[in-house]
């Protein structure tokens, strides 16, 4: 019988794997994607009243710009008042330039571009040039040749690697080397532990770019004077979307620049599907927020959008986008400050881009010196490992100074672990009241529960949930071997698991999760996919006559907790006898330590976390409270109380302990530089024959 279940199970698999494209289906993007077109068709009606009247328009800002702090966050006031330390590993002269090696606050790397004239001026304007996903980063040949364009004509630039990218990869292997060769690949796997712990790779850049922003407004690039009146900010794709939210939340930025990025939200979910994590924020469609939007709260701000007719970046989009905001600038009586350039093109900073966008900076941060075109300058861009500001390649070999991301979540997870979440200091009542509506389920029924019905046969007494659906093999040998044992079994597909899943012609293997679009749309939404999938559960055990047992394999183990613990406090059901797990996530912390396992996105709770362990919503278990009377601690003879951390220090990865660790860091770069220099030499004669990269990275 055993051989038998086997030879069901494989002759299963391979029916699966030669009809993929019949047994998957968009059925769950599609309903995610009308719930997001319903929350665009409220911002944009809330819009066309405002774009109209200034005083709208004026509050309509204001509003905007609270939700997105909200959603991000961080305190950005305390942010702009912070100083970074700067440390300058070298120079590099280059005909009309010098190109400075810079480390920023002792885990940042970027080069400054000086100008070695202006005119006879010693103070120059500057632009942050904040690069797209470029395995290089700020070394590869687009980003060089802005630079060079910028720094030709008079303004000084600051290029840093954005998190995974160049110097600043996050996951790494013991000897040194990176896990991953694209940064929308690391940024996806980041963004799972990211999000369970109430971050996201939009706040870690945008952190990051409010430091380097500092850089150039405090004039921390020895012996040259910034004018800080006169600073922009310019970004192509990735760099595109880091551009536009830091212009959202800093007003210290005179001109913005963005390239190869702008369109509407909902026309890219339609067409495509959401980018990289680094370009979108969970929450931010629920909270009525377009692309567009952060170009609105700073307006009538100078700003240039550019855009090519043949990207993948919808133009439809980018052209319905740009309408809106020529609205808004003729509403603020400042047209002349938006300019939309478009040209046949693909993605990516062309020439003409390159140019065009030089000469608008040139105009909006007040720049005397002669025009110099591309083909003037003569620029050759240089080996970007010549660029290089650290002795290993990588920042986080280099300088110990800052937690790897993935360590980061692991940290944050095992803080909030145990007692110190809200589930333990209430009833079971009340935590699945809490989870109700932190899921986003409603308490008078579901919301939709049409799409689970049928699924199930409501007359078995084991159920039986595998991350790969109705053709996993362990799923197929266990429902084998239970009816073979006289019990009842099926096997049953949650939402967006096995072929109620994306049809595999949507997936994008860079993401790193089969259901990435839907994940991400979701997170978007302000939902997650464990809420969809416990939702589905839940519509779907409405059709259980019997009295039953359920059995998950694999990660989906996760939603099925959710679901069953939701389904126990509900009477006159269907009675849940037992509930086991086969290769599951046991705890928050696995899913911070597994990221760079597929599917991690698809099990993520924003900000969970806080909230409840996933012990503490075992479905088979009542938890009795435990009340514990605190005991106030005692204060000996003479101590002072213990002053209350800054805010802003402990949500920016900065503490105390840390800007020692930097400066002791910085002072001892030089060395760190020479040892390598040496060691490299050493190797080059043959003294030394192997030589290691130490490296304190947990992950």
């Amino acid at each position: 019988m055993k051989f038998k279940a086997t030879c069901l199970a494989i002759a299963a698999t391979a029916i699966f794997a030669s009809n993929t494209a019949s047994q998957t289906s968009d059925f769950g993007y599609e309903r995610l994607l009308q719930k997001a077109k319903e929350m665009t068709a409220k911002r944009d009606a809330a819009l066309k009243e405002a774009d109209n009247d200034i005083n709208k328009l004026s509050q309509y800002q204001k509003d905007k710009k609270e939700a997105l702090t909200r959603l991000l966050g961080i305190d950005i006031e305390e942010a702009k008042k912070r100083e970074p330390l700067v440390y300058i590993e070298s120079r590099v002269k280059s005909g009309k330039f010098t190109i400075y090696k810079v480390i920023v606050d002792g885990r940042m790397s970027a080069n400054f571009y000086k100008p070695n004239s202006n005119g006879g001026n010693n103070t120059y304007p500057a632009v942050l040039l904040l690069p797209g996903h470029e395995q290089r980063g700020k070394g590869a040949n687009t980003y060089q040749m802005t630079a060079l364009m910028l720094a030709g004509n008079g303004i000084a630039v600051l290029v840093p690697d954005p998190i995974s990218e160049g110097e600043r990869m996050q996951m790494m292997n013991p000897d040194g080397t990176t896990k991953n060769i694209k940064a929308t690949s690391e940024h996806s796997q980041l963004q799972a532990g990211a999000v369970l712990t109430g971050n996201n790779i939009v706040k870690e850049e945008l952190k990051e770019n409010l430091a380097l922003m500092n850089v150039l407004y405090y004039n921390k690039i020895n012996g040259v004077k910034i004018d800080k009146d006169n600073i922009g900010v310019m970004g192509n794709s990735g760099g595109g979307a880091q551009a536009a939210y830091l212009g959202a939340v800093d007003n210290r930025i005179k001109a913005i620049c963005c390239c190869s990025w702008f369109t509407r939200r909902i026309n890219m979910m339609e067409k495509y599907g959401p980018d990289d994590p680094c370009q979108w924020i969970p929450g931010e469609m629920k909270n009525e927020i377009e692309i567009s939007d952060l170009f609105i709260i700073n307006a009538p701000r100078p700003t240039l959008i550019m855009s090519g007719t043949q990207d993948f970046i919808d133009f439809e989009g980018a052209k319905d986008g740009a309408n809106e905001l020529k609205k808004i600038y003729t509403t603020l009586k400042a047209k002349k400050n938006f300019n939309f350039f478009s040209e046949k093109s693909e993605h990516g900073i062309t020439e003409t881009k390159r140019e065009k966008a030089t000469m608008f900076f040139r105009q909006e941060l007040n720049v005397k010196t002669k025009t110099l075109t591309e083909e003037m300058l003569e620029a050759i861009p240089m080996d970007s490992r010549k660029l290089q500001c650290s002795p290993t390649g990588q920042m986080l070999t280099s300088y110990h100074t800052s937690e790897a991301l993935p360590n980061k979540y692991i940290r944050l997870t095992r803080e909030n672990y145990g007692e110190k979440t809200t589930f333990n200091k209430q009833s079971e009542k009340m935590n699945r009241l809490m989870m109700r509506g932190f899921l986003g389920i409603g308490l008078n029924g579901l919301k939709d529960t049409s799409a689970a019905k049928g699924v199930i046969s409501g007359t078995s007494d084991y159920i039986i949930i595998a991350d790969s659906g109705k053709f996993s093999t362990k799923a197929l040998q266990l429902r084998d071997s239970i009816i073979e044992l006289g019990g009842k079994a099926e096997i049953v597909e949650l939402a967006f698991n096995g072929n109620r899943g994306d049809s595999r012609k949507k997936r994008d293997k860079k993401f790193w999760n089969d259901n990435y679009r839907s994940a991400a749309l979701a997170l978007m939404e302000g939902s997650s996919l464990v809420a969809e999938q416990t939702e589905d559960l839940l519509a779907m055990l409405e059709d259980q006559k019997v009295d039953f047992n359920v059995i998950t394999i694999g990660t989906i183990n996760v939603a099925a907790r959710h679901g069953l613990y939701l389904y126990k406090g509900q009477p006159g059901k269907a009675k849940l006898l037992s509930y086991k797990e086969i290769d599951g996530i046991n705890d928050w912390e696995s899913i911070a330590r597994r990221i760079n396992e597929r599917g991690m996105v698809e099990c993520v709770v924003p900000n969970a976390i806080k909230l409840y362990n996933l012990e503490d919503i075992d479905p088979t278990k009542e938890r009795k409270l435990k009340f514990v009377k605190a005991e106030p601690k005692k204060q000996e003879n003479g101590q002072k109380a213990e002053p209350k951390a800054e805010k802003f220090l402990n949500d920016n990865i900065v503490t105390e302990d840390d800007i020692q660790m930097r400066k002791a860091a910085i002072q001892s770069s030089k060395k760190a530089a020479e040892d390598a220099r040496n060691a490299t030499n050493q190797e080059a004669s043959g003294d030394v024959k192997t030589r290691t990269t130490k490296t304190y990275i947990l992950y």
